[in-house]
């Protein structure tokens, strides 16, 4: 299989390293829908292990409960500061925690045109401070 680059070879090695069912299907896939199919099992993994890495240990279950409460208003899940946030330009400049403070209730429209997009703004530092605030007063987390 050729790799374009060397980040897209080390994706491949773990994924396989996870799913080694998979090496000789993707190794050969001939078609674009294969190689999409494994693409998008590649940027699951990919999310799934950054949700771990930025979830600090004792906080699972507060981030659990309000996941919980948010999609059971129906909506989606958004980190006010993203896991892997981006300027304007696509540069790097934020990595955000997957903590209950960190997280909001949104739209699936407009979490989806928000992406990781990460803008320093007032309003983003104010949704966090309040909802720490709330929660040091009532000691949930």
């Amino acid at each position: 299989m050729q790799f374009e680059t060397v980040q897209e070879k080390q994706d491949y090695l773990a994924f396989i390293k996870l799913f080694p069912q998979y090496k000789h299907t993707i190794a050969f896939c001939s078609n674009k829908s294969e190689k999409h199919t494994y693409i998008a099992r590649r940027k699951s993994i990919r999310r799934s292990w950054a949700l771990k890495q930025a979830t600090p240990k004792g906080c699972q279950s507060a981030v659990n409960s309000r996941y919980k409460a948010i999609h059971r208003r129906g909506l989606t899940v958004d980190h006010i500061v993203p896991l892997y946030g981006c300027n304007h330009n696509g540069d790097h400049v934020v990595c955000g925690l997957n903590v209950a403070w960190n997280l909001k209730g949104e739209t699936e429209k407009n979490n989806c045109k928000k992406g990781n997009l990460f803008v320093d703004n007032k309003n983003s530092l104010a949704i966090i401070l309040s909802v720490v605030n709330k929660q040091l007063r009532e000691k949930t987390f």
